[in-house]
């Protein structure tokens, strides 16, 4: 039916091992979503360890190596095992005026750290889990990130059928909270501590992350449909054009797109196991894990066939609520050349209706070469 082979049956092993890779790419937006003048780059990166800072952030991350690098906008970071929960991030988050008011409203000796983590990272593994949350007291104590009086937390509990660990170590700094995450299954939290306390003794604040080499250019497309702009590059399979007044992404590795209104496209591809997945079963078993991850507030409001680059895809909207605000998603996902490829407009609710003509013209010239 679909360009990727369709089972009959998808065996509980395979599904555990496609939900462990969701979970990598996923887990890190849930838990970092809990709130919404340059320098060159650094040329002293410790030996043995890369970069692993987001452009644009006031710290640096640096990772082993060993490591694969998984930066997102605003987000630093890299995981150890695609297939096994084992992943390490680093977010700023401003303290804007509705937080500052909460924070000033403390009781006196009330830890402004202890509060914004249960409120927030505590308050978020808690909807992931199925059954109870443990925190270990022993491990929750005063520490210093990057020189920086800072507070350590560790909790665990079972997420898409896994025990897992959430170690987050918080400091406040020019009226920010910095968050370092380390999210990993049992096995691998132990396995990979000493690379994370290594990530720990070299990370370091510093001015606005901006390399140049960090900053992608897109060359003019004579085949670009007319008021539209290429946003993709030369080493992947397909031509991902957007409007002429959209923001392409140009400081990591995501191909995507922002609306005048902060709405946004992006373009990701998944390779399944060798026994192959359909598209249906890729798109439902990320539901099951929305669905897990949100404490059950997700929706799917339709479903439909449609077409993409040439191919017969399909077509989901959605709601999706995450760190207490709700998102409104359209996903078009389709197989080709044994990979599965999802173009995702992310929005507002009250945004979504305003850019959907650009949405629909975006999917209609996106190609495979």
């Amino acid at each position: 039916m679909y360009a990727v082979f369709i089972q009959k049956e998808v065996f509980i092993m395979k599904k555990r091992i496609i939900l462990r890779a969701i979970v990598v790419l996923l887990l890190i937006a849930i838990l970092l979503l809990a709130v919404s003048c340059a320098s060159t780059e650094d040329t002293l990166v410790p030996e043995g360890m890369q970069s692993a800072t987001a452009y644009g952030a006031t710290y640096r991350l640096y990772v082993p190596t060993t490591w694969s690098l998984k930066i997102m906008p605003g987000i630093s970071g890299a995981y150890y095992n695609v297939m096994q929960q084992s992943a390490v991030s680093v977010a700023e988050y401003p303290i804007d005026d509705a937080l500052a008011t909460e924070l000033a409203s403390l009781a006196e000796g009330t830890s402004r750290i202890g509060y914004y983590f249960e409120k927030n990272l505590l308050a978020q593994t808690k909807l992931m889990a199925t059954g109870e949350v443990h925190l270990y007291e022993e491990d929750c104590v005063a520490t210093v990130l990057g020189g920086t009086n800072a507070r350590q937390y560790h909790a665990s509990a079972t997420v898409a059928g896994e025990v897992t660990h959430f170690l987050h170590i918080i400091a406040e700094k020019d009226n920010k909270f910095y968050v370092f995450s380390f999210t990993a299954i049992e096995d691998l939290y132990t396995y990979c501590m000493d690379d994370v306390k290594k990530m720990l003794e070299n990370f370091a604040f510093g001015k606005e992350y901006t390399p140049t080499d960090a900053i992608k250019t897109f060359p003019i497309d004579a085949n670009a449909p007319a008021g539209m702009q290429i946003a993709s590059g030369d080493e992947v399979e397909y031509l991902f054009y957007v409007p002429s007044t959209w923001s392409p992404n140009k400081t990591n590795n995501i191909y995507a797109a922002t609306a005048p209104d902060g709405s946004f496209v992006s373009v990701v591809s998944y390779l399944p196991s060798s026994d192959g997945i359909s598209v249906k079963s890729y798109f439902e078993q990320s539901e099951e894990l929305m669905k897990t991850t949100s404490g059950n507030q997700y929706t799917r409001i339709s479903e439909a066939e449609t077409t993409l680059g040439g191919g017969k895809a399909l077509q989901y909207e959605y709601e999706y609520t995450v760190g207490g605000v709700t998102y409104r998603y359209l996903q078009v996902l389709v197989g080709y050349k044994s990979m599965i490829y999802n173009l995702t407009y992310t929005a507002l609710p009250q945004n979504f209706e305003a850019n959907r003509a650009d949405v629909e013209a975006i999917i209609s010239a996106f190609t495979f070469r």
